[in-house]
């Protein structure tokens, strides 16, 4: 399996004390665990890639959201999002270019609808839950956001409509003017809480002019808009970076319809907002340019910030997947302050940027969403899954340059949308562009 560890990684008794002290390779440009990771792969039950992504079939499939089984016509069928609770196996949301998102309990041959949730006139753009689950985000083309209160329940359809939104229905950003949504809105891309503070969300998309970008965060027990950024070109993707003990979720990347990644600042004590740096994609070059021109390039669909749960590989990755394009793996370098500045404010320390620098691009047909497998620091390499526009889900090796493909699931007629791993793994949803979710089923 050499071909799945990092290259140049020193042997036992070859290691230099550094080495050994450090646990990563001599020349310290290792993405993935090195040879040293014993403890790490023991984890993973020190069986090969291919074999930990075996998959045993079908789990379940959600049919509700199939045109078939939509009130409006054929052009507004899809699913369009996933999302797994965090730390929890078996609650999923779903949502559909209808404007619907449904929570379910999937397992092994079964699968539980526990609320239809209604308001959303545009295709659902983003979902994102509350760190202890009990708070479900969701973001529209209609240009509303709504926060519902989901909490511990496994059985809301005795609700109707107006019960639910009386009851479940905690905030809306815009408010709403009666009972519907102000017409003309600017469209939300993305949404995500504050990882440590679930009393902000943050949301990106277009700005009136729906030309330029805008970036906002609003006060969940208020309802108003704390800080806001106008951007170049609308906010299609964001997520929170790894946290440290100096910033602790403080940073934000953002992802365009022009492929450019920013990097900005949440205050997730006062809700303000600051941009620190601008990168224009590498789409066919070598690496991140910062404070680049913003030229037309693919756009961003999706990104996710991880770093190591070991010691083996210490710089945290960026995970980057242009529509239609390709995927491309940054690691996220921090510069330190001289010696001549150690005595600079904490303030100053925690803006040093997080310079991306390009080390693997994984040549995977027509990507959609990407997103990295959870348990991605217990492997011999790191893995990712991709959905594609060929109908096919792919498991990916980063660890692995040349054909990093370990496994191809097909199951969908059409183009898959997004995917979705829970948390340990067990299970895996995919959704396409007809409405039909699938959940695999690890073997």
């Amino acid at each position: 399996m050499d071909a799945d560890l990092a290259d140049g990684a020193p042997l036992g008794g070859a290691a230099s004390s550094a080495s050994r002290r450090r646990l990563v390779d001599a020349a310290g440009a290792g993405l993935v665990p090195t040879r040293l990771a014993e403890a790490s792969r023991a984890l993973a039950g020190n069986t090969s890639t291919v074999e930990q992504y075996a998959f045993a079939g079908f789990a379940c499939v959600i049919d509700r959201h199939v045109g078939s089984n939509l009130k409006s016509s054929a052009t507004c069928r899809g699913a369009t999002r996933l999302r797994f609770a965090n730390n929890d196996s078996e609650r999923l949301a779903v949502g559909s270019m209808d404007g619907s998102v449904s929570v379910s309990l999937v397992s092994a041959g079964a699968c539980q609808l526990v609320c239809q949730l209604p308001g959303h006139v545009g295709p659902i753009a983003s979902l994102a839950w509350s760190t202890d689950n009990c708070l479900l985000l969701t973001a529209s083309l209609d240009g509303a956001a709504r926060v519902w209160q989901i909490g511990d329940d496994k059985n809301l359809i005795g609700e109707n409509e107006d019960e639910l939104k009386s009851k479940r229905l905690l905030r809306q950003f815009p408010v709403a003017e009666g009972d519907g949504v102000a017409e003309k809105l600017p469209a939300i891309y993305a949404a995500e809480f504050a990882p440590s503070n679930n009393n902000l969300f943050v949301l990106g998309g277009c700005c009136s002019s729906h030309a330029k970008g805008q970036l906002r965060s609003v006060n969940l027990s208020t309802g108003l808009c704390q800080s806001s950024l106008r951007l170049s070109a609308p906010v299609t993707c964001l997520a929170f970076g790894c946290e440290s003990v100096s910033d602790p979720g403080g940073q934000l990347w953002l992802g365009d319809s022009n492929g450019c990644l920013q990097r900005c600042r949440l205050d997730q004590a006062s809700g303000q907002l600051t941009r620190i740096a601008a990168y224009s994609c590498c789409f066919g070059g070598d690496g991140g340019s910062p404070n680049s021109g913003l030229t037309l390039q693919p756009a961003i669909a999706s990104l996710q910030a991880r770093s190591w749960l070991s010691r083996e590989a210490r710089d945290p990755c960026l995970l980057v997947c242009t529509s239609g394009s390709e995927i491309l793996l940054y690691r996220l370098e921090v510069d330190q302050p001289s010696s001549d500045h150690r005595n600079s404010t904490a303030d100053s320390a925690r803006n040093q940027p997080s310079l991306p620098v390009l080390r693997c691009r994984l040549p995977v047909p027509k990507p959609t969403r990407a997103a990295f497998c959870p348990l991605m620091s217990f492997r011999q390499g790191a893995c990712i899954v991709c959905a594609s526009d060929d109908a096919c889900v792919y498991i990916c090796d980063v660890g692995r340059p040349i054909r990093p493909i370990v496994n191809k699931l097909q199951g969908h007629a059409t183009g898959v949308t997004d995917v979705a791993f829970n948390y340990d793994e067990s299970l895996l949803a995919s959704a396409d562009a007809d409405g039909l979710v699938i959940v695999w089923r690890r073997a």
